[in-house]
């Protein structure tokens, strides 16, 4: 790891991304609230499903130290992170203002995940 900066947006990458994932398992209505949208069964589980790929990728994330495993991760997450962006922005059926929100919160993660890959 030797790069302070990137470790120091790694740590933060790997926290912020628990703590949504946690919100969004734990309290799925509020989450989706945050995004403007109505707190359904449906955008409740879609939600929940969604966190627990983020805890997921974090616990994943915390347990890696070798530089190439740790690139991979990266990767997918960052890939994982356009997909998202790509879909949310799709979503004509959604309100501007919630496609915005969510699509805003991906592409910071990717430009996040894009910055550590520039940096291994």
């Amino acid at each position: 790891m030797g790069n302070n900066a990137a470790d120091s947006v790694r740590k933060a990458v790997v926290v912020s991304g628990v703590a949504l994932g946690a919100v969004a398992v734990a309290a799925p209505g509020a989450f989706v609230s945050t995004y403007g949208l109505r707190a359904t069964p449906a955008t409740k589980i879609m939600t929940r499903l969604w966190g627990s790929r983020s805890l997921a990728l974090g616990a994943l994330t915390l347990g890696i130290t070798d530089a190439a495993s740790r690139r991979t991760l990266t990767t997918v997450s960052a890939a994982l992170g356009v997909g998202d962006a790509a879909l949310i922005l799709a979503a004509g059926e959604v309100a501007a203002s919630s496609r915005v929100r969510g699509a805003l919160t991906a592409a910071a993660f990717v430009a996040a995940h894009s910055y550590l890959l520039s940096q291994d």
